[in-house]
């Protein structure tokens, strides 16, 4: 979604798309990015979405399932597209999108990082790429967590809306990520630039920026703390039960001065020694 942004804000400038970002998009490129924006947009976070993310599931439990089953499901839908849709007999064919993305990602990159800067280049571009996956997959799990769309019928879902996604309304945050905290607004209504996302009260608001709910999603412990109560606050009475609100900001604000606490010293003794 940031790249999104991102490619919005150079369309506008330069009036055309940018396709020096197709490069970029790494894991979520091959499973949510180039093809048809993939599943998020297909499953809207139904049970069945590989990016669902439930209650009481931790983000490293998340994190394989995500990846894994996300690539398997991508390439279903592309392998559907070149058999039913372009009338291919098989899927294993050049205009397959998703072979040219995982012969790219999984050879063609690092094969040039390695020939060009050695072992150490490779290690060193493995190491950034899981970081990039890693936080990438840590904004789709806190977006919606625990939050699911409810089946009317078989194989039928109720609308996305509103009610589907996280929101956080925190500013400072909001402005370094061009607004893609205002992650509810981008669902329900997707042809709108990020400039004019909105951000409504009804929808389930995070206790902070997503700058602070990403690091607490690597400690479930503390995250389950705050945000448990809050989802099934949330599923319950479609609003956060002011009681629950209070008692989850508190835990960001603790968590905050905690990791001040240990940061702190840390960078003071790399200026020391």
């Amino acid at each position: 979604n940031l790249l999104q942004n991102i490619q919005q804000l150079y369309k506008s400038i330069l009036g055309y798309q940018q396709s020096f970002f197709f490069f970029f998009q790494a894991e979520d490129g091959i499973r949510d990015f180039c093809l048809s924006r993939g599943l998020g947009d297909v499953y809207k976070r139904q049970p069945i979405d590989p990016a669902f993310s439930r209650i009481g599931e931790s983000f490293y439990e998340y994190l394989p399932k995500v990846v894994i089953n996300g690539l398997k499901s991508s390439w279903k839908i592309e392998a559907k597209k070149m058999t039913k849709i372009r009338g291919f007999k098989t899927p294993f064919v050049p205009q397959n999108k998703m072979i040219w993305l995982l012969l790219s990602d999984l050879f063609l990159f690092p094969l040039t990082m390695y020939l060009i800067f050695g072992l150490s280049g490779l290690i060193h571009f493995l190491f950034i790429a899981a970081i990039g996956v890693i936080y990438l997959e840590s904004v789709n799990y806190i977006e919606h967590y625990g939050l699911e769309r409810k089946k009317i019928g078989h194989d039928e879902w109720e609308k996305v809306d509103i009610r589907h996604s996280w929101n956080a309304p925190h500013r400072i945050s909001n402005y370094i990520l061009l607004k893609l905290q205002r992650h509810s607004d981008h669902h329900e209504n997707a042809y709108k630039p990020y400039q004019i996302l909105c951000s409504y009260e009804q929808s389930p608001q995070l206790p902070s920026g997503y700058t602070v709910m990403i690091l607490l999603s690597f400690v479930p412990k503390v995250w389950f703390k705050v945000m448990n109560p809050r989802a099934l606050s949330y599923k319950k009475y479609e609003k956060i039960i002011p009681e629950e609100d209070v008692a989850s900001q508190e835990e960001c604000k603790k968590f905050i001065r905690t990791l001040s606490a240990l940061i702190v010293p840390i960078v003071l003794l790399g200026y020391i020694y």
